[in-house]
């Protein structure tokens, strides 16, 4: 269940060595001492981590992506929550725009439709941000101009929604130097301003578009903070499934448990 990547293949030999038979299990003392070594978490993270009843940890827990593994069991539980909804999902480590319209168009020659936006977005900071280019890399202008080059495909930018409910289209601010380019991917239709016409009458009226306001590092925001708000920001059936798992319980505690997880794997 494991991709055969270098990487992990050489965390996976790290860990069974620390086994002490051929069963794969790995004493959560000998664990404790290479991560505590390791620096990645504080001392009462290291403590709180995996609990203190489990004898001992398997190797496929800790980096496999069986029903075992405690980064597997994260991962589903949010892949769960969007399934519930009734739309395909599709799971990733693309992050980027350009990277995303690349891949689709691997797989179909019919027309790709990307949507972004909503709530606090920023255009700017999603797809005009030089910055992001750089860590992958490109340019800014190389890669939109493959997104422009992906032939039937369009960027749907969903409209702002501000916290008293006010709406506003996705602009790129006009004293910015991307404004050009993105005038041009405008005046192509690659990307699309997503208008009044398109809403719904809920998203469209200031007195019930609450649940459009806020994104999901915000709505997340409020779970950790221990706030019950956030119920507004998400569908009834995502709700109701968070209250038969713990994923909320961790947010609320403030507990990062993949994240922790992935630090102690990249310190080893």
């Amino acid at each position: 269940s494991l991709a055969a990547s270098r990487p992990r293949t050489t965390l996976l030999k790290r860990l069974a060595a620390l086994s002490e038979d051929d069963t794969g299990a790995v004493p959560p003392q000998t664990l404790k001492a290479l991560i505590r070594s390791s620096g990645a978490l504080a001392e009462g993270e290291v403590e709180g981590l995996f609990g203190t009843e489990a004898a001992s940890l398997s190797v496929d827990a800790l980096c496999g992506l069986s029903e075992d593994s405690l980064l597997a069991e994260d991962l589903l539980d949010r892949f769960v929550m969007l399934q519930c909804l009734g739309y395909p999902v599709l799971l990733s480590s693309i992050s980027q725009t350009h990277d995303l319209a690349s891949y689709l168009r691997r797989y179909t020659r019919e027309a790709i439709g990307i949507a972004v936006g909503g709530g606090g977005f920023s255009i700017k900071r999603a797809l005009f941000d030089p910055a992001q280019y750089a860590s992958s890399g490109t340019t800014m202008l190389e890669s939109l101009g493959r997104v422009a080059g992906e032939g039937d495909l369009k960027i749907y930018a969903y409209p702002n929604i501000a916290a008293n409910g006010d709406i506003s289209p996705a602009e790129l601010s006009t004293d910015v130097p991307e404004r050009p380019l993105y005038e041009y991917l405008r005046s192509t239709g690659t990307i699309r301003l997503i208008t009044d016409k398109h809403l719904s009458k809920n998203a469209k009226d200031p007195t019930r578009n609450q649940a459009f306001r806020l994104g999901s590092t915000e709505v997340r925001g409020l779970i950790a903070g221990g706030s019950t708000d956030w119920r507004l920001y998400v569908p009834s059936a995502v709700a109701a499934l968070t209250d038969q798992t713990q994923w909320v319980q961790r947010l609320e505690r403030g507990q990062r448990f993949a994240q922790d997880v992935w630090k102690v794997l990249a310190a080893i």
